[in-house]
């Protein structure tokens, strides 16, 4: 939920989020009910785990309604993120994307640009070891999102005090139809 912040503030009010590789429907799930969204978007290629996020998002939606929170619409999807791109019913329609634990940044901005509409926001959650991994990777992704449409690919925040290691890092928003 380190994401929250930045998203209430930059986001549109329930934005439609899809997340690569939500496995656990993490973070996705907890973003939809923390913001709220309109529309979450599970995807993940392994059908187990796409039933599991099946159940998971029925519960958590029953769970926001007996409460008289806003529920957003949950879809879990059995699919390749770059089957998804190529969707017309995904591609340019999407407010935020989301991945935790899915790839190099270089490639999760190949995935996830498509699927954002102008303005949309690319969040990814990264580990920093101190090693200059991070730095590396962002510098390889920052000409891919800039040929993309979108700005500069940077750090959003400062690090959770109980995951000192991880940051979030954003593309700077996307401006053009791809």
């Amino acid at each position: 939920l380190a994401a929250v912040p930045f998203l209430r503030r930059e986001a549109p009010a329930a934005p439609a989020i899809l997340d690569i590789g939500s496995g656990g429907a993490m973070p996705g799930l907890p973003l939809a009910a923390a913001l709220p969204a309109g529309r979450v978007v599970l995807v993940d290629s392994i059908a187990k785990k796409v039933r599991f996020m099946t159940v998971a998002g029925r519960a958590v939606t029953d769970a926001l309604a007996a409460a008289g929170e806003p529920v957003p619409a949950v879809d879990a999807l059995a699919a390749r993120a770059e089957a998804i791109g190529h969707d017309p019913a995904f591609r340019g329609e999407l407010d935020i994307v989301t991945a935790r634990a899915v790839g190099r940044l270089a490639e999760l901005v190949e995935l996830g640009l498509p699927l954002l509409r102008p303005g949309g926001l690319l969040v990814c959650w990264k580990r920093d070891d101190g090693s200059g991994s991070l730095a590396a990777e962002i510098a390889e992704a920052g000409p891919i999102a800039r040929d993309a449409g979108a700005g500069a690919v940077r750090v959003l925040a400062d690090p959770e005090p109980a995951i000192p290691t991880h940051r979030l890092v954003r593309s700077e928003e996307h401006t053009s139809e791809l």
